[in-house]
């Protein structure tokens, strides 16, 4: 359908589309919620007539958002892997009108306020024509939306559109509350194997490799005599042996988290599990710049630069990835740099999401990414942003 040409929606009722919304999710379980919820959004979606319909949810702060659930039509990209985590900041004036409970119908972009003109510059990049969030509330408050979006062709909004999604969103979100109280207990479940992990680390494995020590200076001591030698030979490795699971546990139970480890070291750990697990060459270098403070600054950085190194190893076909930081010119970079096949002749012309939401991160602490070829080989991401690492302030907090 040619760009701007209004398409004719399906003639079927608010009624019969919740029907079948109500339908598909009484069915459903904790486990097959999310297939549920999918399918209610294709309904949804093809009833209205666009092209997306998508679900997404708050963080409990209500500081960032996550894209939970897509459906898609047919030719449009998902950007279902590509917005987590993202910051609420960026889209201001949005946010405001669904913590107040209100939706947020937008029929052409040139009905965004003048304050919204972020918002607008986005819709335009992502190549919305329309777009209509509808605010998800569960016991009085706004845990996330439901947006739908027109992009082959302009939508005007309708009551009727809104009320499908406000019932249809009403009826997720009681199903979702099952959903957050099961989360609310694997987050329990979580600090518990993170305080496991903690305990093996600092207090077990520490008491295995003292242990260890001792083993191999009795093996010294006990040279003399092979018997003994040999049995504390065994003990040596077996203690070794038990060391490496304590470390194996470990690492399986502490995750990433940058606002305790900090961003350097959730790099490094992150460098070298890559390493371990992909057989890759992956490293960080840190040249002295500044540490970055701000954390909201260091999860967006973490997330470009895992983004970056991701690329680089499943597109590029990298086996040397290196991360550093050094300051140029009063501003901080970070910069991912590998030696795989480098970027396609024609690859300004294909930027994917991973880089959009790349250069969306960065563009939240005020900096920017670039992209260009190695100088022998590969690919370097580059990200240069203020010395405060967010909001273009300096150390100092001047502007």
């Amino acid at each position: 359908m040619p760009q701007g040409m209004k398409r004719k929606k399906p003639s079927l009722s608010v009624e019969s589309v919740l029907s079948a919304v109500v339908q598909r999710l009484s069915v459903c379980d904790s486990t097959s919620l999310d297939d549920g919820i999918r399918d209610c959004l294709a309904l949804m979606g093809r009833a209205v007539g666009i092209d997306r319909a998508c679900l997404i949810r708050f963080s409990d702060d209500g500081q960032t958002f996550t894209m939970t659930h897509e459906w898609h039509g047919e030719g449009i990209h998902s950007q279902l892997e590509y917005f987590v985590n993202l910051p609420v900041s960026t889209f201001p004036w949005t946010a405001r009108q669904l913590f107040k409970g209100k939706p947020v119908p937008i029929d052409r972009l040139d009905d965004y306020p003048p304050e919204a003109e972020m918002e607008r510059q986005i819709c335009i990049v992502e190549k919305n024509l329309s777009i209509l969030f509808v605010p998800i509330r569960l016991r009085g408050r706004t845990t996330g939306t439901i947006a739908m979006d027109g992009i082959r062709a302009p939508h005007t909004w309708t009551p009727a559109d809104i009320a499908l999604m406000e019932v249809g969103g009403a009826f997720m979100a009681s199903l979702l509350d099952v959903r957050c109280t099961e989360e609310r207990m694997e987050t329990v479940s979580r600090l518990e194997r993170e305080k496991l992990g903690r305990d093996l680390h600092d207090s077990l494995g520490q008491q295995l490799v003292a242990i260890s020590l001792l083993a191999r200076a009795l093996q010294d001591d006990l040279k003399p005599k092979r018997r003994l030698a040999s049995q504390a030979a065994r003990i040596t490795e077996l203690t070794a042996s038990v060391v490496q699971i304590a470390r194996d546990m470990t690492r399986g139970l502490k995750p990433f988290d940058v606002k305790v480890e900090g961003l350097v070291g959730a790099l490094h750990r992150m460098a070298t599990e890559t390493s371990e697990l992909l057989g890759v060459d992956c490293r960080v270098r840190d040249d002295g710049a500044p540490p970055v403070q701000d954390p909201e600054a260091c999860t967006q950085l973490f997330w470009i630069a895992r983004e970056a190194t991701n690329n680089a190893i499943h597109h590029g076909k990298a086996t040397c990835v290196s991360i550093s930081f050094d300051v140029k010119n009063g501003r901080r970079r970070l910069t991912i740099s590998d030696n795989g096949r480098g970027l396609p002749p024609d690859w300004e012309n294909k930027v994917g999401v991973g880089l959009k939401v790349m250069r969306f991160r960065a563009a939240v602490m005020g900096g920017q990414v670039s992209v260009e070829p190695g100088r022998e080989s590969g690919t370097v991401v580059t990200c240069v942003f203020p010395m405060s690492g967010y909001g273009g302030t300096d150390d100092s907090g001047n502007q």
